[in-house]
């Protein structure tokens, strides 16, 4: 079954009519739906005409007797699986073979919530080449630009911000760098060829952590206190040692545990700020200092902050930092 630019498509898997935009191989189209574009496998598309004909009868007789009325099919609800950066390589002809020409970019949200992004695209040298920001509703997919293979290839650094939005109100700030190195690059392309799938994907964000506690569920009727949640306390101690953190550190670059280590001190402050915990003690070790200053300088931009105390400790030495706070 062939298809041409500009043609309505029914889209099997998820029984919505479409619009197809783009040919990005011989096996795989783009198609847009209610102003999304997303790439789809040829099998999955057929056009509409022919399912109209299915429904109103004219390509099947009506049995003689009616048929009890088939149950109404409820959609599962959609489970949340993240927030991504998806890269869809496009191919060219060349000799006889198909090599890539150019990459798109996606950021695609699979959360219960809008997210407020900001992107910011800088080359290998850190020279800002490319930055956008906006918002992207729930369960929703965002294109935002096409790059050369040739740009793809030097290693690019996709810069990212995420915060969650509701009812007015935003959620804690999570931000990071995707940076994909060519043996990471090639690997990524052989599984596409293996899996046949049209595109790779990089995970920014699994879920956002909550600001506040939540309130304790309501129980129905009778209770015990038995019954009642066990809430473990809060110890206002965090070690950002990377054998603490992760249990496989060895198999990360020190790059990458250091922005795991930053990210784990943010969400630490979260907890300490909401908990209403005063003082708190962080652990960086001593090293060559670059982590104890990282650790200063992101403590000191939460307002209930009042003072840093870097004094030798009996267990830890000169490797913990104590932090002060009035609310």
């Amino acid at each position: 079954m062939k298809f041409t630019l500009g043609d309505a498509v029914w889209l099997r898997q998820t029984e919505e009519e479409g619009t197809l935009t783009a040919v990005l191989s011989t096996t795989i189209y783009e198609v847009e739906v209610e102003g999304v574009r997303f790439p789809v496998f040829a099998d999955q598309l057929e056009h509409p005409y022919l399912r109209r004909f299915r429904k109103t009868g004219v390509l099947r007789r009506e049995p003689a007797s009616l048929p009890l009325p088939a149950p109404e099919k409820k959609k599962a609800p959609r489970l949340p699986q993240g927030c991504y950066l998806s890269f869809l390589p496009l191919y060219r002809e060349e000799a006889g073979a198909e090599e890539i020409e150019a990459v798109k970019v996606h950021l695609v949200n699979e959360l219960p919530d809008t997210v407020r992004f900001e992107y910011d695209l800088r080359s290998s040298e850190r020279r800002s080449l490319f930055a956008l920001s906006g918002i992207i509703p729930e369960y929703s997919n965002l294109y935002i630009h096409t790059i050369s293979w040739e740009l793809m290839a030097a290693q690019p650094r996709f810069g990212w911000r995420l915060q969650p939005t509701c009812e007015g109100r935003v959620g804690p700030q999570q931000e990071g760098v995707v940076s994909l190195r060519a043996k990471q690059l090639i690997k990524r392309l052989a599984a596409l060829e293996e899996s046949g799938n049209p595109a790779f994907s990089e995970m920014l964000v699994d879920h956002f952590v909550e600001a506040a506690p939540l309130p304790l569920p309501q129980l129905k009727g009778r209770a015990s206190i038995d019954q009642m949640p066990i809430v473990k306390p809060f110890s206002g101690v965090i070690d950002l040692h990377a054998g603490a953190l992760l249990p496989d550190a060895e198999d990360y670059l020190p790059a990458e545990i250091f922005r795991i280590q930053l990210d784990a001190l943010r969400h630490f402050m979260q907890e300490v700020i909401a908990n209403g915990a005063s003082p708190v003690l962080i652990v960086h070790g001593v090293g060559n200092g670059l982590l104890r200053r990282a650790v200063s300088d992101i403590v000191k931009t939460y307002p209930p902050v009042r003072r840093l105390v870097q004094e030798w400790h009996p267990r830890y030495g000169f490797g913990a930092t104590g932090v002060q706070l009035k609310y």
